[in-house]
């Protein structure tokens, strides 16, 4: 109460609205300076990674305060996205790593990763409504006697894999009779990492802050593609 910001609290980077932290013994204005820096190199993004930058509506500033009373152990993610608060229009990211400690580079790409999950969270919200209607129509198929035909088995195997891709992306899979987060979603979202930080000239050593890279194929053969590539240009 009656705290004094050194910064003004909401600023618009980017198209993006973004938040500065409410606690008074963290510095906004290094926080802003970061965001715009990030978005700078953001603007060399082009089709199709742009959009996992285009998609996120609110940037929260959230580091750790002195302030802050909390229980349990400290988040140490650097960002994340938040699918519970999220809706189409107000797709919201939260900053949890001090802005002392990453470069323009690490936020514009970690701003792409969580960009991705927003496109994961809207891909999900989507499949959950036409999981629904597509449940009405085979339904009346049914009820007419062609719950059997090819048409209503084509709408069974829609319903299935829309609703196994909501299902993992809310509720994770089964791994011991426990749910937990299926990393197919961090994957790509690593992979589109690899890929926007090739777009803005960066180097194959921006991706050793990645914390799914090892757990992620797919995305260490990028890696290791990108890397052939440059020293195939090297050498030439």
């Amino acid at each position: 109460p009656d705290a004094e910001f050194d910064d003004p609290l909401v600023r618009v980077i980017g198209g993006i609205k973004t938040y500065g932290s409410v606690y008074p013994d963290i510095r906004n204005g290094r926080f802003f300076q970061a965001m715009r820096q990030a978005f700078v190199l953001a603007r060399q993004l082009k089709a199709p990674v742009d959009k996992y930058i285009k998609i996120i509506d609110e940037i929260h500033y959230n580091p750790i305060s002195k302030l802050f009373k909390r229980a349990g152990p400290a988040d140490a993610a650097a960002a994340y996205y938040n699918k519970f608060l999220s809706v189409n229009g107000q797709r919201m990211m939260f900053v949890r790593r001090n802005v002392l400690y990453g470069s323009p580079l690490f936020f514009m790409q970690t701003f792409v990763h969580e960009g991705t999950h927003a496109k994961q969270d809207q891909r999900a919200q989507r499949y959950y409504r036409e999981v629904q209607k597509l449940k009405r129509l085979l339904a009346r198929l049914q009820k007419r006697g062609l719950g059997e035909t090819a048409r209503a088995q084509r709408l069974k195997q829609d319903i299935d894999t829309k609703f196994d891709y909501v299902s993992r992306w809310y509720r994770g899979i089964d791994k011991g009779g426990r749910r937990v987060a299926d990393v197919t979603f961090e994957c790509e979202a690593t992979e589109k990492e690899i890929l926007a930080v090739q777009a803005v000239g960066g180097p194959p050593g921006a991706m050793k802050a990645s914390a799914y890279l090892k757990l992620c194929p797919a995305a260490q053969r990028m890696l290791v593609q990108w890397k052939k590539g440059l020293s195939k240009g090297g050498r030439r």
